[in-house]
């Protein structure tokens, strides 16, 4: 028999203490069929936690169709065509330290002003954001969707994974 935890039971062949090789070898046979039941109800409920979190991953993935991440490439590439809605959703005081040239400043901390400046936004076209690190602009995601916009690209890291810096003019 063979024992996940302490591998192959061993017998005693000789001994004069047959009362304590018995009681031993029962000891192990019962701790090793409770550690196979045990095994078994951890694997039914990492089984059951793996359905869930891929069900929830299902829906995630669903809901955020409409938003893509971008490496900074991807995003630079992008980014390079003529009628654009380039977003940078930092502070003023952040923005003006540096931004990726015709961004566009929309405070993500200043909510009126934020949902006000997207609805002048044309909601059709891509919309393309950034923040410092990327946490801002996939909260401002939510929001585009919550405000109808189709299609939007974040960058992946923020402003700080932006190989390309330059000062905005």
């Amino acid at each position: 028999m063979v024992c996940p935890y302490y591998g192959r039971l061993h017998y005693l062949q000789r001994t004069s203490w047959v009362t304590k090789v018995t009681y031993n070898v029962r000891y192990e046979l019962y701790f090793c069929i409770k550690s196979d039941v045990m095994n078994n109800q951890m694997t039914r409920h990492l089984f059951l936690f793996a359905l869930l979190f891929s069900s929830f991953s299902a829906l995630k993935a669903q809901e955020n169709k409409m938003v893509e991440v971008l490496t900074p490439a991807e995003f630079k590439k992008a980014i390079e065509k003529d009628t654009l809605q380039l977003i940078d959703v930092r502070t003023a005081a952040e923005f003006e330290e540096g931004a990726i040239p015709n961004a566009m400043n929309i405070d993500y901390f200043l909510e009126a002003e934020f949902n006000a400046a997207f609805e002048k936004l044309d909601k059709t076209q891509p919309v393309y954001l950034y923040c410092r690190s990327g946490s801002r602009s996939a909260k401002s995601a939510i929001r585009l969707q919550e405000l109808g916009f189709e299609k939007i690209y974040e960058l992946e890291g923020g402003f700080m994974s932006w190989p390309y810096k330059s000062v905005n003019n």
